[in-house]
C-alpha cells in the first residue's frame, strides 16, 4: 500500500531544539512504514500552510504526481497560528480537498486535524474551533477524518511541535485509525 503524508512541520518532523530546522531521527510517518510494512511517503514543509489558490495548488498536484492508495493531509496549524480565523481556514481546506478530489490522487483521502496549538488560549480555542470545523468539511466532501486534538500528545517547550516522543505516539494513534 502506497500512502502520501502531506502536511507543515509536524508532518516533516521538525525538531525545534535545532533552532535550524533539523527533523528528529524518526518521525511519525517513517514509524508508520516501519510499523505496517507500507510503503509511506513524507511530504511535510516547515511553515507550510493550506495551499488554495491556484499557483500552490498546481505544486502541491506536481508534488503527488501518481495516485496513492491513502492521501493523509495535517495542514492548518500555520494558518491558524496566524489568523485565528476559524472561518477563513475552513474555507482554504475545503478548496484543497475539493481539488484534490477533482485530481482523483488518492483512493482514499484522509483529513487529520492537527494537535492542539497552545501557544495562547485564544490559539487553543481557535485550533480547537478548526479541527471541529475540518470534522465538518470532511463529512460534507466524503473523506474521512480523524482528529488528534486530544491524543496523549506533550508538544515541545514551544507549544506547538511534536516532541521526539509524540512521534511514536503520534504514528500509534494513525494506525489504530487505518
Amino acid at each position: 500500500m502506497k500512502i502520501i503524508c502531506y502536511g507543515d512541520s509536524n508532518t516533516y518532523g521538525y525538531d525545534p531544539r535545532s533552532f535550524v530546522g533539523d527533523r528528529y531521527d524518526r518521525i511519525w510517518p517513517e514509524i508508520l512504514a516501519e510499523k505496517t510494512g507500507h510503503t509511506v511517503t513524507a511530504m511535510g514543509m516547515p511553515g507550510r500552510q493550506i495551499p488554495f489558490r491556484a499557483r500552490p495548488l498546481e505544486a502541491m498536484h506536481e508534488q503527488i504526481r501518481e495516485h496513492v492508495d491513502i492521501l493523509m493531509v495535517m495542514l492548518g496549524s500555520n494558518d491558524i497560528e496566524a489568523s485565528l480565523n476559524v472561518k477563513l481556514v475552513e474555507a482554504r481546506m475545503n478548496t484543497m480537498i475539493k481539488e484534490v478530489l477533482r485530481w482523483n490522487a488518492a483512493d482514499r483521502i484522509i483529513l487529520i486535524g492537527p494537535p492542539p496549538l497552545k501557544v495562547t488560549k485564544q490559539h487553543l480555542e481557535a485550533s480547537r474551533e478548526m479541527n471541529n470545523a475540518f470534522a465538518g468539511t470532511a463529512a460534507r466532501l466524503g473523506v474521512e477524518y480523524i482528529d488528534s486534538f486530544d491524543w496523549p500528545l506533550t508538544l515541545c517547550f514551544d507549544k506547538t511541535h511534536l516532541t521526539e516522543d509524540d512521534q511514536e505516539i503520534f504514528a500509534d494513534e494513525i494506525i489504530k485509525r487505518l
